[in-house]
């Protein structure tokens, strides 16, 4: 897929900074933008969105009940918040479209100007998943250049194939990406790690600069986030670069030979009459019981529980495992 341009990636930032300023011209000094998806990742084409989120602050994300806790806002009341901003950026000549039918509401907002910047806009709470999710996937395509090629052959095999689309019932991008790495971690030697697991044996160039063996979470990678059941819960995962980079040299596999290993995985190991692609070392019992023929079930790092594969409809999955074989 091709990259932005500096022109294009110089307009991303534009529009970003600008939605910044106006978002807190709106709602107030506390309100914050946040990026997320592909180009928070890194992972972004030329014909990629760019993903934000919308709080309104720590005072707007506090609980009615007390106790300090936390909340997500009620479906009304982002769309709400949503509509205050589409008027706003219709009145500086984006042209916006909203979709509050999904699961999750957003705007749809393409700004003015000789170069074009689509923008997607949800509304969220600060210690939003889907944030963290990114930073995640940062990690990992830092840690392993070839990973982040291979992912990018496979989304544009994807989308050029038609099942990269979870609005039409097949793949999202998140769970696509999720698919690649469960295929990296387990080649022989890995390409990456399990950036979860609280004791991190070090391999390749990573273990030969380092005195240790191994690299142990900290109390301080330790980040509190809301969850898809609305509840704030701990995630750790390992993210310093001077410890983990050129972990994956062991693997001397080229880009071509990782591509071929997703699609034979997929192609002729994969279970797919119980499709679970695990998060983790073992597959919970949730997921266990929910995949069949016609639920893909695609664990998510930072949530187990929730499904990154649930809008893949059964006629989705079909088509999807119909490319793979």
């Amino acid at each position: 897929a091709q990259r932005p341009s500096e022109g294009e990636q110089a307009a991303r930032e534009a529009v970003l900074r600008s939605l910044r300023r106006e978002v807190r011209g709106v709602f107030g000094p506390a309100a914050v933008v946040m990026q997320f998806g592909s180009a928070a990742a890194g992972l972004e084409s030329a014909a990629s969105d760019l993903d934000l989120q919308v709080s309104l602050g720590p005072a707007w994300e506090r609980s009615p009940e007390g106790g300090g806790a936390s909340r997500d806002a009620p479906l009304w009341e982002k769309q709400r918040i949503l509509s205050v901003l589409a008027r706003r950026l219709r009145s500086l000549g984006f042209r916006v479209q909203t979709v509050f039918t999904a699961r999750v509401p957003i705007i749809k907002a393409t700004s003015s100007g000789p170069v074009k910047v689509a923008v997607d806009i949800s509304v969220s709470h600060q210690a939003s998943m889907a944030v963290l999710s990114a930073d995640v996937l940062k990690t990992y395509v830092e840690i392993e250049p070839r990973l982040k090629v291979v992912i990018m052959l496979v989304k544009t095999w994807a989308k050029r194939r038609a099942i990269n689309d979870g609005s039409k019932g097949t793949l999202n991008s998140y769970s696509l990406v999720l698919m690649v790495i469960f295929v990296a971690k387990r080649l022989n030697p890995p390409l990456v790690p399990d950036l979860f697991q609280k004791v991190l044996p070090l391999r390749g160039s990573a273990r030969a600069g380092s005195k240790d063996a191994e690299t142990v979470l900290s109390d301080d990678a330790s980040e509190k986030v809301l969850n898809s059941k609305g509840r704030m819960v701990t995630v750790s995962f390992h993210s310093d670069m001077e410890k983990l980079h050129g972990w994956g040299s062991e693997n001397r596999q080229s880009v071509g030979d990782l591509l071929l290993a997703f699609f034979e995985h997929y192609a002729r190991e994969f279970d797919w009459s119980c499709p679970v692609v695990p998060a983790r070392a073992t597959v919970t019992p949730k997921a266990r019981s929910a995949a069949n023929e016609t639920t893909l079930w695609v664990e998510d790092w930072l949530d187990p529980l929730n499904n990154a594969a649930r809008c893949v409809s059964k006629n989705g999955i079909l088509r999807v495992h119909e490319e793979f074989v």
